[in-house]
């Protein structure tokens, strides 16, 4: 049965494709559909490019302040911690 299901979209398909080329977004008669279809279609390139390229920056910042590290004189003092004490049952 299941095997009858999955063949059923794709022969419909082939068996009307000017039903399955239909798009009410891209296709649209109107202006705005079309504005509405390119800027989706611009937003849904550039964001994993700008992920990438947000995660590739990210990365790149870290090695060099890791390959980097400041001259002795600058370099900032850890304050000391105190230690911890300990509970006292009472």
């Amino acid at each position: 049965m299941r095997i009858g299901i999955t063949w059923l979209a794709p022969v419909l398909a082939a068996a009307l494709p000017r039903a399955a080329a239909a798009c009410a977004v891209c296709s649209g008669g109107t202006t705005d559909n079309r504005f509405e279809f390119i800027a989706t279609t611009a937003f849904l390139t550039f964001l994993p490019l700008g992920l990438m390229g947000g995660i590739f920056w990210y990365l790149r910042r870290r090695y060099l302040a890791l390959a980097n590290p400041p001259p002795s004189g600058a370099a900032q003092q850890v304050p000391a911690v105190a230690p911890r004490s300990s509970p006292v049952a009472g």
